[in-house]
């Protein structure tokens, strides 16, 4: 599991400045990451099944 150290995401062994981590885990957490109070599909599933474009 990655873990922060002062401003530095450390996964493995990469160690990744926290604003260059931020974006790709938020993007991975809205588009693929299952969330169960959306009965385990993304936001981004839900927000297109709201507006007609999704199953």
């Amino acid at each position: 599991m990655p873990r922060s150290i002062r401003g530095t995401v450390v996964s493995g062994d990469r160690a990744i400045p926290r604003d260059q981590a931020i974006g790709p885990w938020i993007d991975a957490y809205n588009t693929t990451r299952p969330h169960a109070a959306l009965g385990g599909i993304s936001p981004f599933q839900r927000l297109n099944n709201l507006v007609g474009n999704g199953s």
